[in-house]
């Protein structure tokens, strides 16, 4: 019995340590999101114009770090299948860790 207390107290910190974990402040893309804007303004098509939105949402999409990542990505994929609730409560999940992370909040919006 007291082996099994021990242990219990030793494994009860790994199993909350998720939950108490801080979201790391992930990659500055500033100065990126402001060249693909300045390129979008002077962009000489639709095509190229789509083009560039699309790197601007390959870096919206890249979450500050693997948990939030795993987050982000289930939220999505539970958009694609249509269960919204089950994308609002991960989307939920990721604000809550990453309250800092403004597309939790923008895909969140799209699963309301």
């Amino acid at each position: 019995m007291k082996h099994a207390i021990a242990l219990s107290l030793i494994a009860a910190p790994l199993l909350v340590g998720p939950a108490l974990a801080e979201c790391a402040d992930g990659r500055d893309y500033r100065d990126e999101l402001a060249v693909i804007v300045d390129q979008m303004q002077f962009a000489p098509d639709q095509g190229r114009a789509q083009e560039l939105a699309g790197e601007m949402w390959e870096i919206w999409l890249d979450a500050p770090d693997a948990l939030a990542q795993g987050m982000l990505d289930e939220g999505l994929a539970n958009q694609r299948y249509g269960d919204y609730a089950a994308s609002r409560a991960v989307l939920s999940e990721l604000i809550a860790y990453c309250p800092d992370y403004a597309e939790g909040y923008n895909q969140r919006a799209y699963a309301a």
